[in-house]
């Protein structure tokens, strides 16, 4: 079997899917956005950092190793998308071509330009489908009444906005909108409205029509911390959409900090 390639972007993700793989005895060459976890380099038969988003080096780098097939995951900051001198000509090149430049036409068109020259995308759930969220309660203590409502709350209005491609994110207290998602991250997400108005309940949903090969949500130990400082209690996410970064460990430290976990339904 030859190589596989990851593209990883930062985060725990990666690691987590490389460790999977590794395990599966997969001969993996990473690929790695400058600020990716180093542990990325130990699991990896081949690894080449990147500085930048170098579509065109990355293709050529691919293709000299003879991958065909990679998998993608971990955060790549919007921002470097939008500053001209983190692109190379490729990359350019696609972002003049986009009418709409949010996360889900940017990834698609790496996509398509990746699979164009003969390199599929697989996906990762392919392997994580254990960490994905269950419905229902999966730890602390079930909501109370008027945490529900914020939890509807906030459903209802991620359905509106999510086909607009922001907006994974909202913290609600009270059924207000106390903050929403944007180019920051969940987590910021979270801190910034702990600034705002402590103590709302932070609900994560998907995209109807997001790619679940490489841009499934994601939370982990950082989201706990946020949501602890923020004294946000309840944490609300898209069942069977959302991956739990080591689920057991995430829903124990979950319990412990206080913190409820439930599963939703769009």
């Amino acid at each position: 079997m030859g190589l596989t390639a990851l593209v990883a972007g930062r985060g725990r993700l990666p690691v987590v899917l490389a460790r999977r793989l590794r395990s599966m005895g997969v001969a993996l060459a990473v690929f790695a956005l400058e600020g990716a976890d180093g542990e990325l380099r130990d699991l990896s038969c081949h690894f080449r950092e990147f500085q930048s988003l170098a579509l065109g080096d990355l293709v050529s780098g691919l293709l000299s190793l003879g991958v065909r097939e990679l998998y993608m995951a971990g955060l790549v900051p919007k921002s470097l998308a939008l500053r001209g001198e983190a692109l190379d000509e490729v990359g350019a090149r696609i972002l003049r071509s986009l009418d709409r430049r949010d996360d889900h036409s940017l990834l698609g068109a790496v996509v398509s330009f990746l699979s164009a020259h003969g390199i599929r995308v697989r996906s990762y759930l392919e392997h994580l489908s254990d960490m994905l969220a269950e419905p229902g309660l999966m730890a602390g203590r079930f909501p109370s009444p008027e945490e529900w409502l914020d939890v509807s709350y906030g459903r209802r209005v991620l359905k509106a906005i999510l086909p607009l491609s922001f907006g994974q994110t909202v913290v609600v207290r009270g059924r207000s909108v106390v903050a929403v998602e944007a180019m920051e991250g969940t987590d910021e997400t979270i801190l910034r409205a702990g600034r705002i108005c402590p103590g709302g309940v932070v609900v994560k949903m998907m995209r109807s029509d997001q790619d679940e090969r490489y841009d499934v949500p994601v939370v982990g130990d950082d989201t706990l911390e946020a949501m602890a400082r923020s004294r946000c209690r309840v944490l609300a996410v898209e069942a069977g959409r959302t991956i739990l970064l080591d689920k057991p460990a995430f829903l124990e430290r979950a319990d412990r900090a206080g913190i409820s976990v439930v599963g939703i339904r769009p």
